[in-house]
């Protein structure tokens, strides 16, 4: 038998249009929460990031700027000063009160074993003061000892950091030393810093499984990380003192946060993968997707216990007018 619908109960007749609207209010709404809360988590996620990339460059900075103070009190310390100016290449004073004891003695008292494995003052006249307490510390050439003291007389009395981690791995930290009262060079200072103490600030900091954390010095080269896309593009990439933007390697998004220290010029960079972000999003989703079920299973349970035998006829009747009205919702 045909079924009309003039045939159809009024009840069905309001209900079928009624769940069809409340089906696609209660989709648009489910479509703008999600977009929101995808908005919200990825602002708090870079928000979150910025303060943990600039937390991580500070600590980069007050390191350094530690290593930094202890050099120029070594190089405007008295007793340096008298040595490397009255010092005679050769001689070796034996006296425990001697100039030359008393600045090997102030190199042991500023000398820390966990981050610094050498402390050298190369003098004027070709005499040189050595400390450490590591024996497998490899000293470096002649050339590469010239060539530092270059870059130290170049930077006429400012601290030269150095990047050596992809050759030695250390950091050389040079200064020339000039004469407090000529201004006159009289010698260099130089000190290495070993990797193991740069990797123990970043060592507990994780941009989620797939992020990473990538620091690069003032000329791009790479102190903590992996190369990638980033570092050869650095100058284009990271121009202000901080920011964040989206960016694209190997055919996967990235959220990427930076800081350029004030000290050290280093750039400290978080990279996040966007994937890692929308995982966030899955409770939320599961919890739309499982109320929104829960709904049309009370509603079926009252309309079967009505009369569900007349709901099945309603309900055959009524979809090819339903699909024509979402679709042409969906369209306009």
């Amino acid at each position: 038998m045909k079924i009309k619908i003039r045939d159809i109960p009024t009840f069905y007749k309001i209900l079928f249009p009624s769940i069809a609207i409340t089906l696609m209010v209660t989709l648009t709404s489910t479509i703008f929460t999600y977009n929101k809360a995808s908005e919200i988590i990825l602002k708090k996620t870079v928000r979150q990031s910025q303060e943990t990339v600039r937390q991580m460059s500070e600590n980069y900075e007050n390191f350094m700027q530690g290593i930094y103070d202890k050099i120029n009190y070594i190089a405007y310390s008295a007793t340096t000063q008298e040595e490397l100016c009255y010092g005679e290449k050769g001689a070796y004073e034996e006296g425990y009160f001697s100039r030359e004891r008393e600045l090997k003695r102030q190199m042991v008292r500023l000398f820390n074993s966990f981050y610094v494995d050498d402390l050298q003052i190369y003098a004027k006249n070709g005499k040189d003061y050595y400390f450490s307490v590591k024996q497998e510390v490899k000293k470096p050439e002649k050339e590469e000892i010239a060539k530092m003291i270059q870059q130290a007389t170049d930077a006429m009395g400012g601290i030269v950091c150095i990047n050596d981690l992809k050759h030695s791995g250390h950091l050389q930290i040079v200064k020339e030393v000039r004469d407090n009262l000529k201004m006159s060079p009289i010698g260099t200072i130089r000190l290495s810093i070993n990797s193991d103490a740069l990797e123990q600030i970043r060592k507990n900091v994780n941009f989620a499984s797939e992020g990473a954390v990538l620091i690069l010095d003032e000329k791009n080269q790479i102190v903590q990380g992996q190369a990638s896309e980033l570092s050869k593009k650095a100058d284009q990439l990271f121009q202000a003192t901080e920011g964040e933007f989206e960016y694209q390697m190997q055919k996967k998004k990235y959220q990427v946060v930076y800081r350029v220290s004030d000290t050290t010029k280093w750039k400290v960079i978080g990279i996040i993968p966007l994937r890692e972000i929308s995982a966030d999003l899955l409770p939320i989703q599961k919890q739309m997707i499982k109320t929104l079920m829960i709904g049309i299973f009370l509603l079926l349970c009252l309309v079967f216990r009505r009369d569900w035998k007349a709901f099945l006829k309603a309900l055959a009747c009524c979809i090819p007018s339903m699909v024509l009205g979402v679709f042409y919702i969906l369209i306009v």
